[in-house]
């Protein structure tokens, strides 16, 4: 991640978390005060991390309790299912989309705009 895509170092992390840290079903259950503390960041950093990471569509909100929303990555990046489970999982989800991004995900939108 470098400027030239629009995230930060900070996002990487959250994102890496978001990828390795996940229970079975893809989805990362801590609040932003839990990840601050475990990435070394502060809360309010996590929270511009998740804003930027879910306008690349590379988080998607995967349930919420009240106010409490959680996160699993994008299928398109990371998933845990096979061949087959993955094509159906990605179904319905947009590609990523990130500044300056070449290739079918780009064309793609280009093409749906």
């Amino acid at each position: 991640m470098n400027k030239d895509n629009g995230l930060k170092p900070s996002d990487r992390d959250v994102l890496r978390l978001h990828i390795h840290g996940s229970d079975a079903d893809g989805v990362l259950r801590m609040i932003q005060a839990a990840i601050a503390d475990k990435l070394g960041l502060k809360v309010r950093t996590v929270s511009g991390a998740i804003t930027r990471l879910r306008t690349a569509e590379l988080l998607i909100k995967a349930e919420s309790h009240g106010r409490v929303v959680y996160y699993s990555v994008t299928p398109h990046l990371a998933s845990r299912l096979g061949g087959r489970g993955q094509r159906e999982a990605v179904k319905g989800v947009r590609y990523p989309v990130l500044p300056g991004m070449k290739g079918e995900a780009a064309d793609d939108e280009r093409k749906s705009a």
